[in-house]
């Protein structure tokens, strides 16, 4: 079955050999697929701050590209660690798997974008710190909670991080929400914080069964990576790919900056070398000062997206991952539907 697939990416990708431009973040391409309420998400730099969540903020606007419906990558980042993570403090996370969208869409649903709000950094550029600083918020109240141990000596409304913090960035919490679970959810700040979450979201989960494909460069033999994601946007589905960020990063600008790094690729075009390129959506924010020389030319200040052609796609990416833009099998919260 695997080989059928690979026979028949390089076969579409052989009847599209003149690289035909194509962006599906396109305004008027949206439209004409009946898809124009993802304009707006694709207009905005998405930004994972200071967390190492890329897989999830490049894999759900994969999925949400599919569905046709914004999907936030913070309840899916939470939701993952929250199966997989019990335990660890919510200021000690780190990496979220990219297939972790699709595993916690089917498990639990999605949640909308316009709920839980991902792009939390008020500046939008990658080291504002908002997401973590929300983070430590709600697990300092979690362990003064713990440490006083009685609902009706804890006033959360005392915290002055979390009328600066958490309110701004999380719309429809109040105190009454946190007090309720932490009252009801006895175990670590991981699973309260998904509690809150689930609160926030209430009625407005969607729970669906994607098609997903993983390509491996290693195990593509004569197919280039150029020609499967070239073939993902042909049939318009946005593929998120994996490569380490030394490829493309500054590390003197991004501390740590050399390590797994997920994102997204939206775009192709033929470029004045008669060359593929494809167009990257970084999850990084707004600017270009975190990219090498070589990519400052062909970046989007406004958008973050930087464009890359296939030599050095093929050199630099490691896997690709297909969330297939097909019809898919949903199953909506019973509030929602009211």
């Amino acid at each position: 079955m695997k080989k059928l697939a690979f026979l028949l990416y390089f076969f579409i990708t052989n009847l599209n050999a003149e690289c035909i431009s194509k962006d599906l973040t396109d305004p008027i391409f949206l439209k004409s697929i009946g898809k124009e309420n993802l304009i707006e998400h694709f207009k905005k730099p998405r930004d994972q701050d200071s967390v190492g969540w890329c897989g999830a903020y490049a894999s759900s606007d994969s999925l949400s590209f599919a569905i046709g419906e914004p999907v936030s990558a913070l309840d899916i980042s939470i939701s993952f660690y929250a199966k997989y993570s019990k335990g660890i403090k919510l200021d000690k996370l780190n990496l979220v798997n990219p297939l972790a969208t699709t595993d916690m869409s089917k498990m639990y649903g999605y949640c909308p974008e316009s709920v839980i709000p991902s792009d939390q950094s008020l500046t939008s550029n990658l080291g504002y710190t908002a997401i973590l600083n929300m983070l430590e918020t709600f697990q300092e109240i979690y362990d003064d909670y713990n440490m006083k141990g009685r609902p009706n000596d804890y006033c959360v409304n005392c915290s002055e991080k979390y009328e600066k913090i958490m309110k701004p960035l999380l719309p429809g919490i109040t105190t009454e929400i946190i007090k309720d679970v932490l009252l009801k959810n006895k175990r670590d700040s991981i699973t309260s914080f998904k509690e809150l979450l689930n609160k926030l979201c209430a009625g407005r989960r969607v729970k669906v069964s994607p098609k997903v494909d993983k390509y491996y460069k290693n195990k593509l033999g004569n197919i280039t990576i150029a020609s499967v994601i070239e073939a993902a946007l042909d049939n318009n589905s946005m593929p998120t790919i994996g490569m380490n960020t030394s490829f493309f990063v500054n590390s003197a600008n991004v501390p740590g900056g050399n390590g797994p790094h997920s994102v997204m690729v939206v775009a192709k075009r033929k470029n004045s070398n008669n060359k593929c390129e494809f167009l990257i959506r970084n999850s990084y924010g707004r600017g270009c000062k975190y990219y090498q020389d070589k990519f400052l030319a062909k970046c989007n200040p406004n958008t973050g997206s930087f464009w890359m052609d296939q030599d050095q796609l093929q050199e630099a990416v490691s896997d690709v991952i297909v969330i297939q833009n097909s019809s898919l099998n949903s199953t909506k919260d019973q509030k929602r539907n009211k």
